[in-house]
């Protein structure tokens, strides 16, 4: 269902379903922190999560952070992850239990040489 697989061939499709894991959240858990150093993208299968922006350079607590928006099932997020070595800039919380496939950048990228 995700957007993100919707203009690729099944045979591709079929090869990142082989080396993505899943990763189970409960309610409060969070599946990325700002600063944290990014490599993975996330989509959601199940549950919901959301996701929370600083508002400023020195906001160090969700709680002072904005609400940006929040995904279900078939979203999508990280993706920059996969293409640069960088940092995480949001919090993404899980709402209720979900469970969400991780792709990681090493684990794509061999496929990235025959689809690209």
């Amino acid at each position: 269902e995700s957007q993100y697989f919707k203009s690729k061939p099944t045979v591709y499709i079929v090869e990142v379903l082989h080396v993505m894991r899943f990763h189970v959240f409960l309610p409060g858990d969070f599946v990325t922190l700002p600063g944290e150093v990014a490599s993975e993208m996330f989509f959601v299968n199940k549950g919901i999560v959301s996701v929370f922006a600083p508002t400023g350079p020195h906001c160090e607590s969700i709680s002072d952070a904005t609400l940006l928006k929040t995904m279900k099932r078939g979203d999508h997020f990280g993706e920059v992850a996969l293409f640069w070595d960088c940092t995480r800039w949001a919090w993404v919380r899980a709402d209720t239990y979900s469970l969400l496939s991780v792709l990681q950048r090493s684990k794509i990228e061999p496929i990235w040489r025959h689809f690209p």
